[in-house]
């Protein structure tokens, strides 16, 4: 289980170009990407408020990433994406090459629920 201790590192640190999480919320499934540059995260909190880094943290508090998404050992989904950068070093002579990939997993976790009730609707129109 360590990919999942690196994307969870990298969704903290905000280090990816490319994040996308998957939750679970009433029995429907919801999926929230986002790209750098392209989508602002919800920079207007209100005081005393958590903000959705804090809910990250929150959540990710008593996270064991060592044990599987499911407790019920039922398999997991995992989609899988290789996207190839370059080739190098091509041998026909030993009908070899070598490669740089891209290898992206992506998976849904249950325990990292999002509860829908914790977050705030931040509203600027005065008339609403």
């Amino acid at each position: 289980m360590f990919v999942s201790r690196i994307i969870l590192n990298q969704i903290l640190l905000n280090t990816l170009a490319y994040s996308s999480i998957c939750a679970y919320h009433e029995g429907y499934k919801y999926e929230s990407e986002s790209t750098n540059g392209h989508h602002n995260h919800s920079r207007h909190s209100r005081v005393g408020q958590p903000s959705q880094r804090d809910r990250l943290l929150d959540l990710l508090t008593d996270y064991d990433c060592d044990t599987p998404p499911h407790d019920n050992q039922e398999p997991t989904e995992i989609a899988v994406q290789m996207i190839i950068q370059a080739f190098s070093s091509i041998s026909s002579v030993f009908m070899e090459y070598g490669i740089d990939v891209y290898l992206l997993q992506k998976w849904c976790d249950p325990r990292l629920m999002f509860n829908e009730t914790q977050s705030s609707l931040y509203i600027q129109d005065p008339e609403v």
